[in-house]
């Protein structure tokens, strides 16, 4: 099923040291309780990032160091994602150590915020980037869509693709030219965000004409970059599109069957299912899009619903489903 798992995991998987690989290529190398990260251990990602540190319940919690997809560490005494005090180095070496966040304000220190001003007058662009992101995600700073706007162009200016993804995002409805341009930037450094959403854009043809070709290159790029939903569109596209050149249902079983097992959602399933169809495992995919709409009862919307049941209707009489249109839960 494209789910791998090597050293001792296999003879300790509810208790112990050992390690897991999930379909989109991250690793957990660790101890285990019960069936989850309990002890210390390291989470990689394939684009870099990681957490090093001691877990609990499959949360990091206690002291830990965590590297972000740009570069940017933090060590200190971690609460899931959120760290109160600690130290900061970013790539171009410049420390900070003391208070950073504050939970229960959603705030941001404001020593924490002089020192990440100093750097960004000196022109660290990894300085403007957390700044940008401070006066988006929190309420200390006030938040404050100009400011972060001209952080974020200074550091996409820099080359940080992050910075050139948020700012082609709030660039898109209004200036969509300039916006796909940062975001095309984004998606040619493997930024997989800037890649699953230019794959959105030219599957629904929104501010680009309709091309599923295109989409399926954005797709495969995010995916490749860890991206599940990505993973989840390229195969749809693999298994439903018009277009007999973009079709590869072998490929989409292959893409879309780990985490339709390993994850169990109706959305993975009903991908996993038009896969199956697509390949003439008519039986398969009718079994798989029960599965789907047993589990979508009471989450998806009823229009969803009525999509899924009519694709159940096209399996057992035995024909593959093409989109026409594409549901939203596909390009979330």
């Amino acid at each position: 099923d494209g789910i791998g798992y090597a050293g001792t995991w296999v003879e300790n998987r509810r208790q112990g040291f050992g390690r897991e690989t999930r379909p989109d290529g991250s690793t957990y190398v660790g101890e285990w309780r019960a069936d989850r990260r309990n002890g210390h251990g390291i989470d990689r990602h394939v684009d870099g990032s990681f957490h090093q540190g001691w877990w609990e319940d499959n949360t990091p919690l206690g002291p830990g160091t965590r590297r972000s997809r740009e570069g940017v560490e933090i060590s200190g005494l971690w609460n899931g994602s959120f760290v109160s005090s600690g130290v900061v180095v970013l790539p171009s070496g410049d420390e900070y150590a003391g208070n950073l966040y504050q939970l229960s304000r959603r705030a941001v220190s404001n020593r924490f915020m002089k020192w990440l001003e100093a750097r960004a007058d000196e022109g660290n662009a990894h300085a403007m980037l957390l700044l940008a992101e401070a006066y988006v995600r929190f309420n200390k700073p006030a938040p404050d869509a100009a400011i972060a706007r001209r952080y974020y162009e200074a550091a996409a200016a820099a080359g940080i693709d992050e910075a050139q993804y948020q700012l082609a995002e709030l660039l898109l409805e209004d200036d969509t030219a300039t916006g796909l341009e940062w975001l095309n930037k984004a998606a040619e450094q493997g930024h997989a965000g800037a890649n699953l959403r230019l794959g959105g854009l030219y599957q629904l043809g929104r501010y680009v004409e309709s091309d599923h070709a295109r989409a399926v290159v954005h797709y495969a790029a995010a995916a490749n970059g860890g991206d599940l939903v990505a993973r989840n569109n390229w195969a749809w596209l693999l298994a439903t599109s018009p277009d007999d050149a973009v079709r590869d249902g072998a490929k989409a079983v292959s893409l879309s069957r780990p985490i339709a097992v390993l994850y169990d959602h109706w959305t993975y399933l009903d991908t996993l299912a038009a896969a199956y169809a697509e390949v003439g495992a008519f039986a398969n995919a009718v079994r798989t899009a029960r599965r789907a709409i047993a589990i979508a009862e009471g989450d998806a919307p009823a229009e969803t619903m009525l999509q899924l049941e009519a694709r159940l209707r096209l399996f057992e009489a035995q024909r593959p489903y093409r989109e026409t249109e594409a549901p939203e839960e596909f390009t979330r």
